[in-house]
């Protein structure tokens, strides 16, 4: 078990206070398997010197006064919480790509999701194959019902989904993932980079570079691309996510350690990304059922809904769908346009479209009319169709008992059954 940082007994001491800032990073592989503090102040040496001198100091009046700007190298931690208020969840983060190499590098972006979410940040590997929770769950199923012996546990059809096993490993509301590649290399210097407006360096490395008597004789390029991903666990089919692109170069000599600062840049990229909420297991469950992934969603269900009527409910369609369905619908899946081919093949081979300009798609417009006319509210109209709701989320959100009270109210009852 994870001692928390700041316990009696944890190897870095006593740590007062309850501020987010002061937790450290984990990172788990099926269970915790390091715990390493992450340190309140990064950057330049000569900044923590200038903090143990002047503590009295706020930090904004000591950037004010040293004319020192945000990105500068002192990366100062997020405001405590109050006393007394709620813990806050934690979020996973998933870091894969060869600017992870680089030493520290995992542990400082972890800091700024930190920053960033104002959540505790717990530093999590893919779960390997013998980790897996599906493999365990599958051999279960398979000694109790024969017919589910042959299923494939890894779901292939579902790796987009697979997330949120390091949600269920690490005991968090949600997961960044965050894939980036650097590359650094040096070419012969060109007239035209030294005409360039964007030639570096420039400043005191200019000034130092010429006191020396060295002409730039090379230019060294980095560059940074990826994309971070943020898994939410609801009822909506996509993860936020925001590309990384980034390019600078740098006369040699005379040029920075590092030209690009990866932990302000994937910062600026989570600022793109909405703040975590709640989970909604039950809804997020019957998403990967209806999307062929039952093994993986009794996996969450088993987790995350207890063993009450909703899970015993879930639990019954998924396994039901895994006899059915053992290699679930690859035609479809994850495919639109071919469901809505052969949707649109058998409409029209029928004369069931009312006119050349209705589509297979024109029965979500109807559906959604329809909903409005009955004055169903806007929010329940958004969850029913499957659409991101980007607003805080307070309390269960709206039952299934509602909603069924306006489907009936839309249903289309056919005269037969009327008049009988």
């Amino acid at each position: 078990m994870a001692i928390p940082f700041g316990a009696p007994n944890h190897p870095g001491g006593l740590v007062r206070g309850t501020s987010s800032s002061r937790r450290s990073a984990t990172t788990v592989t099926g269970q915790v398997r390091e715990f390493t503090p992450l340190r309140r102040t990064e950057g330049h040496s000569s900044c923590r010197s200038l903090r143990d001198t002047v503590r009295p100091v706020s930090s904004l009046l000591l950037a004010a006064a040293l004319g020192l700007s945000p990105g500068a190298g002192c990366a100062l931690g997020p405001a405590a919480r109050p006393t007394g208020a709620p813990p806050v969840a934690p979020v996973a983060l998933l870091t894969e790509g060869s600017a992870f190499t680089r030493p520290g590098m995992r542990e400082r972006i972890g800091k700024a999701v930190e920053q960033i979410s104002g959540r505790p940040v717990l530093l999590v590997d893919p779960p390997e194959r013998n980790s897996d929770r599906r493999r365990g769950l599958a051999g279960k199923l398979a000694k109790e019902n024969r017919e589910l012996a042959g299923y494939d546990w890894r779901e292939p059809r579902c790796a987009a989904e697979a997330t949120v096993l390091a949600a269920l490993t690490s005991s968090t509301d949600a997961v960044y993932r965050v894939t980036l590649d650097a590359v650094a290399h040096t070419r012969p210097v060109t007239p035209a980079d030294l005409r360039s407006p964007a030639a570096c360096p420039r400043g005191l490395g200019k000034v130092l570079a010429a006191l020396h008597g060295a002409e730039p004789n090379a230019v060294r390029e980095e560059s940074v691309t990826g994309n971070i991903a943020l898994s939410l666990f609801s009822r909506s089919p996509s993860a936020p996510r925001v590309g990384v692109e980034q390019r600078a170069t740098c006369l040699e000599p005379g040029a920075p350690a590092t030209l690009l600062d990866l932990p302000a840049i994937v910062a600026d990229a989570l600022r793109e990304l909405p703040p975590p909420h709640a989970p909604e297991w039950e809804a997020y469950t019957r998403r990967l059922l209806a999307a062929g992934c039952p093994l993986l969603a009794l996996s969450v269900a088993e987790a995350r809904l207890g063993t009450g009527p909703t899970f015993k409910s879930l639990q019954s369609a998924a396994l039901d769908a895994m006899r059915r369905h053992p290699d679930g619908f690859p035609r479809y899946f994850d495919k639109g346009s071919n469901l809505s081919a052969t949707l649109m093949k058998h409409f029209k081979k029928h004369k069931l479209l009312p006119s050349e300009k209705h589509t297979v798609y024109s029965f979500r417009h109807s559906f959604k009319d329809r909903l409005k006319a009955v004055e169903a509210p806007e929010e329940l109209i958004d969850e029913m169709m499957g659409h991101t709701i980007d607003k805080p989320k307070y309390g269960d959100g709206y039952g299934l008992k509602l909603k069924l009270k306006y489907l009936q109210a839309i249903a289309l009852t056919p005269p037969l059954l009327a008049a009988a």
